[in-house]
């Protein structure tokens, strides 16, 4: 990667992370199993025409609760809550 490259590659990196809207990554557990073992298959599964957007977010939301349910829900928001660093 050249010079100029590699500086507007950061550059990018620090502007998104310097902007007040940033969101990070999810930070709970099992955040594989929620984002590619069910998001990942059913937009997958929805690009390639074998869902509609109905089925799609059904199969999203019924996959992650069935996660939030085995994890613990209390857990999970615990968890969240303190991967963003808040105080409630």
């Amino acid at each position: 990667m050249s010079k100029d490259a590699a500086t507007n590659y950061l550059g990018a990196i620090k502007a998104s992370l310097q902007n007040p809207n940033m969101v990070l990554d999810l930070r709970i557990p099992l955040t594989k199993r929620y984002e590619q073992d069910i998001l990942d298959t059913a937009l997958a599964e929805y690009l390639a025409g074998q869902l509609d957007a109905a089925g799609a977010e059904k199969q999203i939301s019924d996959g992650w609760n069935a996660i939030t349910a085995e994890a613990g829900k209390d857990k999970q928001l615990q968890a969240y809550v303190a991967s963003l660093g808040v105080q409630r």
